[in-house]
């Protein structure tokens, strides 16, 4: 119930504005451990934006739960979204989305 409810108030934080000043921020030790402690989750991926910040994703090993963290320059994390019911997609699963375009294919 915990976890349905932060993962409410992020999508309410995502889809408001001013969004960069309502995402939630914490030094990335304490925001590493809450997502290890509380949520058994682990970084699953990891890559490095164009701004020099880190992007991860953490999922638990059941996959029942998933966060996406990037951690700034400064060293403050930040709780990009999360959620529930998380799926690797190995590459001989990957599909073709409706959307895209024959030249994509």
């Amino acid at each position: 119930m915990v976890r349905a409810t932060a993962v409410l108030v992020m999508t309410a934080i995502l889809f408001s504005r001013p969004v960069l000043a309502q995402i939630p921020c914490a030094p990335r030790s304490e925001v590493s451990a809450v997502l290890q402690e509380q949520h058994r989750e682990a970084v699953t991926a990891i890559g490095v934006t164009s701004n020099g910040a880190v992007l991860e994703l953490w999922t638990s090993s059941e996959g029942d739960s998933w966060t996406v963290v990037v951690t700034l320059p400064s060293g403050s994390a930040c709780i990009l979204a999360a959620g529930e019911a998380w799926q690797d997609v190995l590459p001989s699963q990957r599909y073709t989305p409706i959307w895209s375009s024959p030249r994509q294919r």
